[in-house]
């Protein structure tokens, strides 16, 4: 992860209007004083740009932050040989998880609701530890992964001791005290992007604001 802090973010996005002449509106002008709330605007749209577009790029691009075992609440299925994970409430999106027992990373979680989700209950459908599968269970509380599954009962009694590797992205909160965020390098650019849209849709600017968000999302086509 590198940091984007906000001075930076707010001049880049400022750059954005400029170049397409948008700063020449009134709406932006420093006669009406409406530099101070532009930049507010700019700082608190930020955290919530930043996680709509981790949540959404291929995984490939991401950075992520390693959890550590000792910090992470694990329990194991005995029926299933199935490790439940809690990654913590600040939980945004999976970037790899990788049991001690199998050599095989898993980039993607699967709905609780969908058709491979509902696999996973059935003993002969269900993922196995060279071809493994993670789903992602709705309506709890708290987030909560599982996966399918373990090669034996091995740790059955250490379930942590299971997790060879978890790597995520978390969901950032605005902080009037932050004076960054944590954003994947690759993602930088799109981020930027994301956020000058969302700053134009706020202010009625719906063309422009269309135009960015295109392009926020380039991966698609490139």
């Amino acid at each position: 992860m590198k940091t984007l802090s906000v001075a930076q973010a707010i001049a880049l996005v400022r750059r954005n209007l400029d170049e397409q002449g948008l700063n020449e509106s009134v709406m932006y002008g420093d006669e009406n004083g409406d530099n101070a709330s532009l930049d507010a605007l700019i700082a608190k749209t930020l955290p919530e740009a930043v996680n709509e577009i981790h949540e959404t790029a291929p995984v490939q691009l991401l950075d992520a932050d390693s959890a550590e075992a000792a910090h992470l609440a694990v329990s194991y299925e005995p029926s299933a040989r199935s490790l439940l994970l809690f990654p913590g409430q600040d939980y945004l999106r999976l970037v790899a998880f990788q049991a001690a027992d199998s050599p095989v990373v898993v980039a993607e979680t699967i709905s609780e609701a969908s058709a491979e989700g509902r696999k996973q209950l059935n003993p002969y459908t269900r993922g196995t530890w060279d071809k493994p599968r993670i789903v992602q269970l709705q309506g709890l509380t708290e987030p909560c992964l599982v996966y399918y599954s373990l090669r034996s009962d091995a740790y059955s009694q250490n379930p942590k001791a299971a997790v060879a590797q978890l790597r995520t992205v978390s969901r950032l909160a605005y902080d009037e005290s932050a004076e960054g965020y944590p954003v994947s390098a690759e993602l930088a650019d799109s981020i930027i992007d994301r956020l000058t849209a969302m700053v134009l849709a706020i202010l009625g600017n719906t063309d422009a604001a269309t135009y960015f968000n295109s392009k926020a999302i380039k991966w698609k086509t490139s």
